[in-house]
């Protein structure tokens, strides 16, 4: 998990990245506990972005190349994705305005300028047109060896509940 928008640990950016490089959780949890209280509130706040790194979603588009089409597709949000970001942004302003950066330089430009997605935008406006899925979604199902009898997704190794109970309703004193 990157924390503070920061190269992780062991990659090889962390050299020439400014401050601390991050901790995993359980070595943040055994060493800050006050700290690993705010990334968790933190993270599960979602109005925040990362209040220690990125402050907006096109600050994390930006930083992590994710618009750029030129990059390896396993490096960049899919074709698809990129074809739609760039139909909403090519002839009229965004939809919202700081849902996108600065359209004259940077990533953002290079994505406007780009044509290898011309046939991939042909394709995302047929489905727009057609009210069809623009998406597409990675839901493969698990392998019959992945799983195990005792698997589940509300229960932890030890057959403890992960999520607490329904609090008992406040009682009003008039």
């Amino acid at each position: 998990m990157w924390m503070g928008g920061k190269a992780a640990k062991h990659c090889p950016g962390t050299k020439k990245a400014e401050g601390l490089p991050p901790e995993d959780l359980a070595t943040l949890l055994s060493k800050d506990q006050v700290r690993y209280v705010r990334v968790l509130e933190s993270a599960s706040d979602p109005t925040a972005i990362d209040e220690d790194g990125y402050s907006s979603i096109p600050e994390l588009l930006e930083q992590a190349s994710l618009v750029d089409p030129t990059r390896k597709p396993h490096l960049r949000l899919s074709n698809r994705a990129l074809a739609r970001i760039e139909q909403d942004l090519a002839d009229r302003p965004p939809p919202v305005p700081n849902w996108v950066g600065n359209r004259s330089r940077g990533p953002w430009k290079a994505l406007l300028a780009d044509r290898t997605l011309h046939s991939v935008e042909c394709e995302v406006a047929r489905l727009l047109l057609s009210k069809k899925k623009v998406a597409i979604y990675n839901e493969k199902k698990f392998a019959r060896s992945e799983q195990a009898d005792d698997d589940s997704d509300f229960e932890d190794d030890y057959g403890e509940y992960t999520a607490a109970g329904p609090t008992p309703p406040v009682q009003a004193s008039v």
